[in-house]
Order: structure tokens, then C-alpha cells, then sequence
């Protein structure tokens, strides 16, 4: 195996054997996750199967009560929570901008913080994702309330990507924005996934949006992995009576709630 193969073969993320509970209620059990470099893995579950827990353990928002998650061959229990979550793109339904800044002000929020003193390199880092994100230069002096969703979410992708992170989280994303703008965001997503070769781990409820976007999809159901594979083998061959509930639910228009 080259160093390139085996670059691409060795995960960037890995869950060995996680278990979280809150309180009665066990949300992960013994779950084991490998995700490689540049794979957009999308993740499909009922609410309260374990996808938001699984998602926030990768950034240190969350800690499991057994097992371990790493992060670049790190083990997130051993690392620096808050260097951490600079190099990891996170991204929420409701965006979560800063109100009293204004979007170029939002993008450059943590470049800022890592490069100091060096504004060109700043201003360059947001020069660049406006243009990623085919946002409009002239938004640019805006604030968040002045913007539409679509543009809001764009600002929040563009923010979460700023400091040059190649592991990019996305919770639900698309869910509050109208059919149209959603689907967008979905061509967007997939061309800056192509474009910059970026890891990708998002959370939908909508399994069709799953498939479009995934190169890999994993159905979870009751805080454990049902089925893991390629958007057409999860379609084509379903594992499971489960899986095959939700892809006729697919077929009927059905989102999970």
C-alpha cells in the first residue's frame, strides 16, 4: 500500500465501542463508527436515535460514559476541547451567527482569532470561502437579521470552514430553510465537498436528502448503526425490515419528524 492509499484507508474519525446514557435512557450502546478522509457520510435516524450525541462527541461537545472517539488519530478525551473545535467546522440548523457582527465580521471570527495581527491573511481567508460560497460581496457589511435563511446558512457553512478545517460537522443544516433554497444548498454542499476534498458527517432527517448527498449513508435506529453503505445498496438492499419501512416511506413522501 502506498502513503496515498493509505492516507485515504485510515480514518479520520473513529468511534471504538462508545455507550452514552442519560439518565435511564441509554442513547449509544457499544457503537463503532470508522469514517475516512474526503467521505461525505450522511447519517438518517428517527429523532432520539443517537445522531445530534454522536455528532457533538466528535468535537468534544459531548463525552461517552465508556469506550472512545479519536479525531485525527487522537483520542478527543486527551485533547485540547477548544483547539479542537477551531479546526472542526460545525454547522447547526438555526445557524447560530453572531447577531452584533456583520457577516464579514461572522466569517472572520476565527481566523481572526488564529492569525492576530496578520489582517491580510484574514482578509483573504474570507475572500476566499465569499467566493466558495458564491455569496455576494455586497452582503458582505450586512447583518444576520438583514440576510434570508438560505443566505444565513451560507454565512454559517461559510464561518464553519474559515479556518481552513478538513472535518466539517452539519447538524440538520437544511431544515429550516424552503424547498427551493434547500436544494440549492444541497448542489453547494456537494460541490465544495468535490472542491476542497473536506470530510464531511451530516445529520438529516430527510432520506432522500441522505442519499443525494452521501457517499456513504448509515440508517441509525435506537442508538445503534442498522445499516451502513452506499446511497444505492441502502436503496437497492435494504438489511433490514426497518430499512425497508424507510425506504418506502421514502417512496411515499414521508420525512421523520
Amino acid at each position: 500500500m502506498n502513503k496515498t492509499e493509505e492516507r485515504v484507508k485510515t480514518p479520520v474519525i473513529c468511534f471504538d465501542n462508545v455507550s452514552k446514557s442519560y439518565g435511564d435512557k441509554q442513547v449509544l450502546g457499544q457503537f463503532h463508527l470508522s469514517v475516512r478522509k474526503g467521505e461525505f457520510l450522511t447519517v438518517i435516524g428517527p429523532s432520539g436515535c443517537g445522531k445530534t450525541t454522536m455528532l457533538k462527541m466528535i468535537n468534544g461537545l459531548t463525552e461517552p460514559d465508556s469506550g472512545s472517539v479519536w479525531v485525527r488519530g487522537v483520542d478527543v478525551a486527551h485533547t485540547d476541547k477548544i483547539a479542537l473545535r477551531r479546526d472542526i467546522g460545525y454547522v447547526i440548523q438555526y445557524v447560530g451567527l453572531f447577531p452584533h457582527m456583520t457577516v464579514r465580521q461572522n466569517i472572520a471570527y476565527v481566523p481572526t482569532l488564529l492569525n492576530k495581527k496578520n489582517k491580510q491573511r484574514t482578509a483573504r481567508a474570507v475572500e476566499h470561502l465569499v467566493s466558495c460560497m458564491e455569496l455576494d460581496a455586497g452582503l458582505l457589511e450586512r447583518y444576520p437579521s438583514e440576510l434570508s435563511g438560505g443566505q444565513q446558512q451560507r454565512v454559517g457553512i461559510a464561518r464553519a470552514l474559515a479556518a481552513g478545517a478538513d472535518i466539517l460537522l452539519l447538524d440538520e443544516p437544511l431544515g429550516a430553510v424552503d424547498g427551493v433554497t434547500r436544494r440549492k444548498l444541497q448542489e453547494e454542499l456537494r460541490r465544495l465537498h468535490k472542491e476542497l476534498g473536506i470530510t464531511a458527517v451530516f445529520i438529516t432527517h430527510d432520506f432522500h436528502e441522505a442519499l443525494t448527498l452521501g457517499t456513504r449513508v448509515v440508517v441509525m435506529n435506537e442508538g445503534t448503526i442498522v445499516q451502513d453503505g452506499a446511497p444505492k445498496e441502502i436503496v437497492e438492499k435494504p438489511g433490514s425490515a426497518f430499512v425497508s419501512s424507510l425506504v418506502e416511506q421514502m417512496k411515499a413522501g414521508y420525512k421523520f419528524g
